[in-house]
């Protein structure tokens, strides 16, 4: 499968081709990395055949060029694209040509690289949790599938209580510990199909796919069962503490803001039955 693009941009600008092309890096002089994994190759300069081209005028040419983007998960297609560039003679399987594995090789480095960064986006660096920015992205992909479905939904937001209290009583690293502590005792709890994510300070948000208010509530039941202390190593102290939840069931024609406030609307009652509770809203806007 090949695709040719023309890009009216410096073919070694980085940010520019992103809009157009979904880029990573140059593994070669005329073969770029594209995020999805495939190869591209650059075609033209300027309307100038590349390999016409000596590597200063390469370099100077800043306007037009063309691209072919290949999905060359295969290495005999990649294989034969290297030794007809290098000109070298074909290799059999057994041995192949050095510049097709050092290519191979920096394409799998970059991949690597790619596959961490996107982790590394995805991922809350303290609790391990999802980022609210990806919780999010799945809460909008289990609302689409549901609105297909129909198997039922629901989603719990969920706040530790007094935590400013924590912070100011025992310092921030104490305040740490609990929300990593937090995140850990949800991760044992949840069921295997649920999405637990920190939506920032000590907030979190639980996808429930396939709960109705009822199950989404004993879930949450079950995660406050018996709830251990957080251990504060430097203090020497098992810290208590509790958390509030609001759940809401998703609705025909939901989106995430609609969904979110309802939830945010059934926490804030769980904050005034007390704390250490869990409110279900059931009213649709």
């Amino acid at each position: 499968m090949t695709r040719v693009a023309s890009i009216t941009r410096d073919y070694r600008d980085v940010g520019a081709m992103s809009d157009v092309v979904p880029f990573v890096a140059f593994v070669d002089d005329a073969v770029f990395l594209t995020k999805s994994g495939a190869l591209g190759v650059v075609l033209a300069l300027d309307g100038v055949d590349y390999e016409c081209l000596d590597p200063q005028q390469r370099e100077a040419v800043t306007t037009r060029f063309e691209v072919a983007l290949h999905l060359w998960d295969d290495r005999t297609h990649l294989s034969q694209y290297v030794l007809k560039r290098h000109a070298v003679a074909p290799a059999d399987d057994a041995h192949p040509h050095p510049a097709v594995d050092a290519l191979l090789r920096r394409r799998q480095t970059y991949l690597q690289a790619h596959e961490a960064a996107l982790k590394a986006s995805q991922t809350d660096l303290l609790t391990g949790l999802a980022s609210r920015r990806h919780i999010l992205e799945q809460l909008d992909e289990v609302l689409a599938a549901n609105e297909d479905a129909g198997s039922g939904l629901c989603i719990a937001v969920i706040d530790i209580d007094h935590f400013k209290a924590i912070n100011d009583g025992h310092g921030h690293d104490a305040g740490d510990t609990v929300l990593r502590h937090f995140a850990d005792m949800c991760r044992e709890r949840v069921r295997a199909q649920d999405m637990l994510g920190r939506m920032g300070g000590e907030e979190f948000l639980l996808i429930l796919p396939g709960a109705r208010a009822d199950d989404a509530f004993r879930i949450i039941d079950r995660i406050r069962d018996r709830f251990p202390p957080a251990l504060l190593v430097e203090d020497g102290i098992d810290l208590s503490y509790t958390f509030s939840a609001g759940i809401t069931e998703a609705f025909e024609g939901d989106d995430r803001s609609s969904i979110l406030r309802r939830a945010d609307r059934a926490l804030y009652a769980a904050k005034g039955e007390g704390r250490n509770c869990t409110t279900i809203s059931v009213a649709v806007e």
